[in-house]
């Protein structure tokens, strides 16, 4: 790092996923000295391993009836700084393609990669560092209680104070910290697979705690279901083992029993999975969706993909089914109530040639799963990040337990809790919409 024992900038950002990148990147060009501090070798964090899909919901209206457990305030700031972020990746040189349809809202379909290398040699080109391999320690502060600095162990084991007018923390939330998870989203008993950055373990959250920092807890986290036997050891495992197709499904739990609306989307049923199931269940459709959904684009912009024959040869759990019959065989040896759940099927595909109403109700995709073969995956929930964190403000200050800003300190990414849930907003964009307004508050009271 340096020879010296303390040294000044600017602002220093803690964290280089997407969300600190971004800020800094931002900064750096407006002229402030900055440091990012990156406890890893690599940058980009969680958002490395993502599909590089900047969306978030139609317009605020829509927002706060399905992220109704989300602060309206902050949900304000996606839709003010949104159109600011994708211009900021375009003036970086970034591919940027769209806008389309992306799940439930509009977006556009991000070259993620060449984003994150974009910002990387943007804040060194404009005098910033970032410094790898570096642990936060703790954060300084002055008498008044204003967050100053931070001490810092390099990577030669040196400490180092390093103090900044400014503080940012992107340290990617705490997904990967079983403790934290119990916490805010809770059931230690059912394990909670990872499909994120392993370094998210809530390091900026334990640090602005230390100075007073409170927290927001909505309601659960965003995810998907992946195969029960398949290892989430890296990054690429976000994209190849996601099965975004499940609204077009049925999800069946080891009773043999629907347990969720599974139209509403893979990312709404995996909580359910998650808080409803032992943490296990069987996802089941038929050759139609097989041929019509499954093996298709689940997004414009994303490659066709047989998911049923990428999880099997991952180490899934299986079964192709020629019928109901060999379907109920199938999940009798996973443990399941293979009867009943082939009841299920039957009774589903009655309701919707009848139109009559299933249970629980389903309110998209309303056709019968009667093309048989059937496919199968038993499937458990992952977990990308949860909806809470740290409180903060529509100008991302991080926030006391009196609701008031704490000096010097802000934060962004999924540091930040208190917009989501019980519906996903859209990631990237998040973190780069309180990303640009961080750079906005730095900018302002410079």
């Amino acid at each position: 790092m340096t020879d010296a024992m303390e040294f000044e900038c600017d602002v220093v950002v803690i964290g280089a996923g997407m969300a600190g990148l971004t800020v800094a990147s931002r900064l750096a060009k407006c002229g402030a000295s900055v440091v990012v501090l990156e406890k890893s070798t690599e940058i980009g964090g969680t958002a490395r391993g993502s599909g590089g899909y900047v969306w978030t919901l139609p317009d605020a209206q829509i927002m706060s009836r399905q992220a109704a457990s989300g602060d309206p305030k902050l949900q304000d700031v996606i839709f003010e700084e949104f159109e600011a972020l994708v211009d900021w990746m375009r003036a970086l040189g970034t591919q940027v393609e769209g806008p389309h349809a992306v799940m439930s809202g509009r977006g556009y379909h991000v070259d993620i990669i060449g984003y994150l290398d974009r910002c990387h040699r943007a804040i060194v080109s404009n005098g910033g560092n970032i410094l790898r391999n570096s642990r936060v320690q703790g954060l300084l502060t002055n008498a008044g209680g204003a967050v100053c600095g931070a001490v810092v162990v390099d990577d030669a084991d040196e400490q180092v104070a390093i103090r900044a007018s400014w503080i940012i923390l992107a340290t990617g939330g705490f997904t990967a910290d079983p403790g934290l998870t119990e916490e805010f989203i809770g059931r230690r008993d059912v394990p909670m697979r990872v499909r994120a950055s392993k370094n998210n373990v809530g390091d900026g959250l334990v640090l602005a705690r230390s100075v007073g920092a409170t927290t927001a807890t909505s309601s659960g986290f965003y995810g998907h279901m992946v195969g029960t036997s398949i290892p989430l050891d890296d990054l690429e495992t976000m994209r190849t083992y996601g099965l975004y197709h499940s609204d077009h499904a049925l999800l069946l739990g080891r009773d043999g029993f629907r347990f969720v609306d599974e139209s509403l989307g893979d990312h709404m049923s995996v909580q359910s999975d998650y808080f409803v199931t032992e943490g296990a269940a069987a996802l089941v459709w038929d050759e139609r969706i097989n041929r019509d959904v499954v093996t298709k684009p689940w997004i414009q912009g994303s490659p066709g993909e047989d998911r049923f024959a990428i999880a099997r040869e991952a180490g899934a759990r299986t079964v192709k089914a020629a019928n109901l019959d060999d379907l109920a065989s199938g999940l009798d040896e996973w443990g399941f109530d293979g009867s009943r759940a082939a009841e299920t099927v039957r009774k589903f595909n009655s309701d919707m040639e009848s139109g009559g109403i299933p249970e629980p109700e389903r309110r998209h995709h309303r056709s019968p799963l009667a093309e048989p073969p059937y496919y199968v995956i038993e499937v458990s929930p992952a977990i990308t990040f949860p909806y809470g964190g740290l409180r903060v403000d529509e100008h991302s200050r991080v926030l006391d337990a009196r609701g008031a800003p704490i000096g010097g300190l802000l934060a962004v990414g999924s540091d930040v809790g208190g917009i989501m849930g019980p519906d996903y907003t859209g990631g990237l964009c998040t973190a780069g919409s309180f990303a640009i307004r961080a750079a906005r508050t730095v900018a302002a009271g410079s």
